[in-house]
């Protein structure tokens, strides 16, 4: 467990090595990193690691709750930018372009951290998702547009599979350099009209920059 500093100068020794922690883990993985490479790039000492980490794990668990604290920060400043009067199916793209900027930074080092760990998700990882779900219903509630007949049951859904590609297109797409690699805006843009079919937003789907051209009508499900 993390023994929680009380003091000012023991608490900037604690940053220094989740700091060195997080830059050597992120450049070399979890695995390849022990506590000596790490008290030595945060030039501290392995008396003062101890001092503050039960071993080696316990500092992965407090990492990698550090890092969903990040994300759900990053979400919060962006809620500031938030347009509501904006229509259904531009919030919708909105939405997910949020939460890309959210779970991005630090996606492959936050997946590292949990396979190590062996873990589902941390309690930081639960708050996140559920204080996402919950803002996500408030920010897409409208009934007169969305044509699901449970959007408070589907609109958190639709999160959770919006989240859930975007954390397998992060793991499964390779280095930003390889060929294949999509960009982030058609990840953005395909999720968006997924989930547009899904809550039942509009009949038209604009997929390039030309909506007489490119407009295809979707199958409402909804009716």
């Amino acid at each position: 467990m993390l023994h929680a500093p009380k003091q000012k100068r023991s608490r900037k020794t604690l940053e220094r090595i989740l700091s060195a922690a997080r830059h050597l883990m992120a450049e070399h993985g979890v695995d390849a990193v022990g506590v000596t490479e790490i008290v030595a790039a945060a030039e501290s000492s392995v008396g003062s690691f101890y001092a503050r980490f039960d071993g080696k794990e316990d500092l992965v668990r407090a990492l990698h709750e550090r890092l969903w604290d990040e994300a759900l920060g990053r979400w919060e400043g962006g809620l500031g930018g938030w347009d509501a009067t904006l229509p259904a199916h531009d919030r919708v793209v909105r939405l997910v372009g949020l939460l890309q900027e959210t779970v991005r930074p630090d996606q492959h080092l936050r997946g590292a951290l949990a396979r190590v760990l062996n873990e589902e998700g941390s309690a930081a990882q639960a708050d996140f998702e559920a204080r996402i779900e919950r803002d996500s219903v408030t920010l897409m509630e409208d009934e007169a547009e969305i044509r699901h007949p449970e959007p408070s049951t589907a609109v958190p859904m639709g999160v959770r599979i919006a989240l859930a590609a975007l954390r397998e297109h992060g793991a499964l797409n390779g280095e930003p350099s390889d060929p294949g690699r999509l960009p982030p805006s058609t990840v953005r843009d395909e999720i968006s009209i997924a989930l547009r079919g899904y809550w039942g937003i509009g009949r038209l789907v604009q997929i390039g920059p030309d909506p007489s051209d490119t407009a295809v009508e979707y199958f409402d499900i909804w009716g």
